[in-house]
């Protein structure tokens, strides 16, 4: 699977370096019960020294693949650590120290190591691997928020991974769980611990922040608290993953295929514990929230001196007005992870509707799916094509048929409906045909009504035109979206109206609807001018007398003639001219002209569908030839 844990590393990294944390002494129990104090503080020190050593290397080296990442040995350090706390279990540095490199420590691990240099991949772009070394202190507001949306965009990308490039999905779900699950309990086990000190310190040398001439700051329980609640963050992901399997035949696209068919019973169903993980990861994300609210009352609370605290209060730090912020965003989570809450929909649908939706998390936890494919989607079905593409089709091919299951979504959405899912969904933009309509002058002579309307009649019945999110009025023109869902193969007409007086329209072909597709169409509503006039004139070379027309602006006019009073007949066309002569005259005869007013060459007609006012005539213009 290509990458499938390529997030793994950058969580490590991220997360041992979001901290920047060192180790160094703290206040410790005195000895009893054969509690060797001075002895575990001797082993913290000398862990706090190799924990220096490899953060300032990793502050100043290159890493720019997994394989990099082998120059790094945080598993000295973690031993150290572990020794410290033989001698004292509850030494607050000890325990510190050894949760963090603790889960570093997972890179070492021989079968993840195996893993991680397998699924890398080659294509690992500049952007990706720079983004393994990001990282930063803390400072304020912006980096205490839940990370439920990204929880959500990690299970989507990894579900999609796993449809894309499945054969080892089950693999590393067996590492997550195995490996990496065992050192973020252990971690949170030595967290809690520290937690229990609240004069716990540490100091981060210039150093372990890659510079040595920097000055040193310290790290306090707020965060501890925070490290705790990320630890949590990356516990609920894990577990959340854990929560369906994800097995495979073969890594053959028949494999794939036969894998997404709803009836499958082995990728992407519940697992065997799927329904207990579940809730374990909501308890996570509530712990989680716990942990950054002990975090900002800590922070709030403290009456020491801040000055060289990585999180402080204050101008350089961050402001009491947002913690207060921070605790009504934190109980708005748990309310939301805890029951029903009201979403506001704004503008939710291609008519713009707003809507008041329930969302109800904790069924999400509580109440996870045997089998998403057959209980949250519509009939499908799967094949390939000759290339080897997988091709999903839908049963429903129409928007009226196509419904979910159980729009409700085993109540994650309390009371939704098939209509409501499918508007803000935009289904009838995936199953309808759309029509872009402009509708304006071509000559910007010509202004265009404020009152224009315009609709489609389709099989006897009216459409109406969607709102105008975009704002595209102008003096000149009007833009107008219809969404059509139903009447497939029917012949549409646009229909054009002028402070409600209707404008026939004529158009270059017939406009048929075709769902799942989109037309466009130009409607030109310019009148024909009507100050054409004419005169009788002499050729100057032959003597003949002609009939010259001026039509007094630009445009394509199809002339009419009447010679004899008993009707028009089409004389000629002339295009972009604003002049025409007819020598198909007679002395004493008169002579009735008039023209069909087109305002483009219909060369453009080959481009899309144009329509123009019908029956859009010139003034008439009667000549008499002496």
């Amino acid at each position: 699977m290509k990458n499938a844990l390529r997030w793994m590393v950058p969580c490590l990294i991220a997360f041992f370096l979001l901290q920047s944390s060192g180790c160094d002494n703290a206040k410790n129990p005195t000895e009893s019960n054969g509690i060797d104090s001075l002895a575990a503080a001797t082993k913290a020190q000398q862990a706090y020294t190799e924990m220096e050593n490899q953060m300032y290397f990793l502050a100043n080296n290159t890493f720019n693949s997994a394989g990099d990442f082998d120059r790094l040995d945080f598993s000295p350090a973690n031993t150290l650590y572990r020794e410290a706390l033989q001698a004292d279990p509850n030494n607050a540095a000890a325990n510190f120290g050894a949760a963090l490199s603790e889960i570093f420590l997972v890179y070492a691990d021989p079968v993840v190591n195996d893993a991680v240099k397998r699924w890398e991949g080659a294509d690992l772009g500049k952007g990706e691997r720079s983004s393994l070394l990001r990282f930063g202190i803390p400072t304020g507001t912006k980096d205490m928020t839940i990370p439920s949306g990204v929880l959500a965009r990690n299970l989507a990308k990894i579900i999609r991974t796993a449809v894309t490039d499945p054969p080892m999905i089950s693999e590393m779900q067996t590492i997550l769980r195995d490996r990496f699950l065992p050192r973020l309990n252990d971690a949170l086990a030595r967290l809690t611990i520290v937690e229990q000190f609240p004069s716990f310190e540490l100091r981060i040398s210039g150093k372990m922040q890659g510079n040595t001439t920097l000055a040193p700051v310290y790290l306090d329980l707020t965060e501890v608290y925070l490290v705790d609640a990320l630890v949590r963050g990356m516990k609920a992901m894990v577990e959340q993953f854990l929560v369906f399997r994800f097995e495979l035949a073969a890594y053959t696209t028949k494999a794939a295929v036969d894998a997404i068919r709803q009836d499958n019973t082995s990728f992407f169903v519940l697992a065997s514990d799927g329904a207990t993980r579940s809730l374990s990861v909501k308890t996570d994300l509530l712990t989680m929230i716990g942990k950054i609210r002990d975090a900002v009352n800590f922070l709030k609370n403290e009456t020491d001196s801040q000055s060289d605290d990585i999180i402080k209060l204050g101008p350089s730090g961050v402001a009491s007005s947002d913690l207060d912020t921070v605790l009504t965003y934190l109980t708005k989570a748990e309310d939301a992870l805890n029951g029903p809450m009201t979403v506001d929909l704004r503008e939710a649908d291609t008519d713009l509707n707003n809507y008041t939706i329930q969302v109800n998390l904790n069924q999400f936890f509580t109440n996870p799916p045997t089998n998403p494919k057959q209980q949250w989607l519509p009939t499908y079905s799967v094949d390939t094509t000759d290339r080897g593409d997988i091709m999903w089709h839908w049963q429903a091919q129409d928007y009226a048929s196509f419904n979910f299951p159980d729009p409700t979504f085993g109540g994650l959405f309390p009371g939704m409906t098939n209509e409501t899912m499918k508007r803000i969904l935009y289904l009838d933009e995936a199953f309808g045909w759309q029509l872009d309509c402009w509708v304006g002058m071509y000559n910007y002579m010509n202004q265009l009504p404020t009152a224009t309307t315009a609709w489609l009649m389709i099989n006897g019945t009216q459409y109406f035109p969607k709102p105008d999110p975009y704002g595209y009025a102008s003096t000149w023109s009007k833009y107008f979206r219809f969404l059509v869902t139903n009447n497939d193969g029917r012949d549409a007409q646009l229909v054009v109206a002028f402070s409600g007086v209707t404008v026939p329209m004529q158009m270059s072909r017939a406009m048929t609807v075709r769902l799942k597709s989109r037309d466009y169409l130009d409607a030109y509503m310019d009148p024909a001018p009507q100050n054409v006039t004419g005169q009788a004139q002499t050729d100057y070379y032959s003597s003949q007398p002609y009939v010259s027309l001026n039509f007094n602006q630009y445009g394509t006019f199809i002339i009419e003639k009447d010679s004899t009073g008993s009707g028009y007949f089409r004389l000629d066309s002339l295009y972009l001219y604003s002049t025409y002569s007819d020598f198909a005259v007679s002395h004493g005869s008169t002579y009735h002209y008039r023209a069909q007013y087109l305002p483009f060459y219909p060369y453009f007609w080959s481009y899309g569908i144009m329509a123009w006012r019908a029956n859009n005539y010139t003034n008439t213009v009667a000549v008499s030839i002496p």
